[in-house]
């Protein structure tokens, strides 16, 4: 198991490197702050402790939107990748299995569907 240094990610609020993809992947902080359902403001207060945090100024603004910079180039993968597997294990489910669950389920039948169905259930 790799060795995870708690202090540098407790200094980080990790819900910025979320506003960091969208804005990677949006090159609008408009467009971004409508995926993350945030207003513009709180995208743009994002985007500001992002470049305290890196010493970089991560996007610039230009006519065509936010063009990323060297930095935030070489960030990119690494953050989609901290993120995809963050969200993996939030969004993974146990696998349900019937026979070893502890669970008690009530199922509402009809006589003659429970007469059908019932012994199929119970095996």
């Amino acid at each position: 198991m790799s060795r995870i240094s708690v202090r540098n990610i407790s200094r980080i609020d990790l819900n910025l490197l979320l506003t960091f993809h969208c804005l990677m992947t949006e090159r609008s902080a408009t467009r971004a702050s409508a995926m993350l359902h945030v207003t513009q403001g709180a995208v743009s207060s994002a985007l500001r402790r992002l470049r305290e945090h890196f010493g970089d100024e991560l996007f610039i603004r230009t006519a065509s939107g936010m063009q990323p910079t060297r930095r935030a180039m070489e960030l990119a993968p690494k953050i989609a990748e901290a993120l995809t597997s963050i969200s993996g294990v939030l969004g993974a489910e146990p696998d349900f299995s019937a026979h070893d669950s502890s669970y008690i389920f009530n199922i509402g039948l009809s006589d003659d569907i429970e007469a059908y169905l019932a012994p199929r259930i119970v095996n």
